[in-house]
């Protein structure tokens, strides 16, 4: 079956020449060093972020625009802006959550995503658990952590329900988080 020795070349030798240096820009992963014309939303969402920098809360804020417009990656832009600042700056633990609502539509995958991601070890139970021991279970890892979120939630509009969007923008008022740590929303919807 080797071909090695009848002097054909292997199907992964590449001698063609690609019309791409390099495809990783075109990536739905990619960020690129700068945005170009969208000076007025990455304004909007600093601002809105600004107040992290100065171990605040930041501002609950929803993006609209039309589909395709660059809203998500405008937002992945600032977010890497912010954690980069936050590098250099002591005693922050801001940890950005991208949840896709399209995709992930039930609460209970929401407040998984959430909590695997704040604590990949984290056990959580499949099945039989009601909405509060989800909350509990993240209120208890940011508090020992010293970790507030920033919830990213793409198509914010595709939410079967509202009520995960209440329980975090109080999160912080009650008796659930520590004094400092928070969890900041930006909502993106077309």
């Amino acid at each position: 079956m080797g071909q090695e020795g009848n002097g054909l070349n292997n199907i992964f030798d590449d001698n063609h020449v690609s019309i791409f240096r390099d495809e990783y820009p075109l990536s739905p992963k990619y960020i690129p060093a700068r945005l170009v014309a969208r000076d007025e939303q990455i304004e909007k969402i600093k601002t809105a972020l600004k107040p992290i920098v100065r171990r605040g809360e930041p501002i609950n804020t929803i993006i609209h625009g039309k589909t395709g417009t660059g809203k998500t990656v405008v937002v992945k832009f600032v977010v890497k802006q912010l954690l980069e600042k936050l590098n250099c700056i002591e005693e922050t633990n801001v940890i950005p959550i991208y949840i896709n609502s399209k995709n992930d539509t039930s609460t209970t995958q929401i407040l998984y995503t959430i909590i695997k991601t704040l604590d990949s070890n984290r056990t959580v139970p499949k099945r039989g658990i009601e909405f509060g021991w989800y909350y509990r279970e993240i209120w208890e890892i940011m508090n020992l952590k010293n970790t507030s979120i920033l919830l990213i939630i793409d198509e914010i509009d595709k939410l079967k329900k509202d009520d995960i969007l209440y329980a975090f923008s109080r999160a912080g008022g009650g008796h659930n988080l520590k004094e400092r740590i928070y969890i900041g929303i930006i909502g993106m919807t077309n």
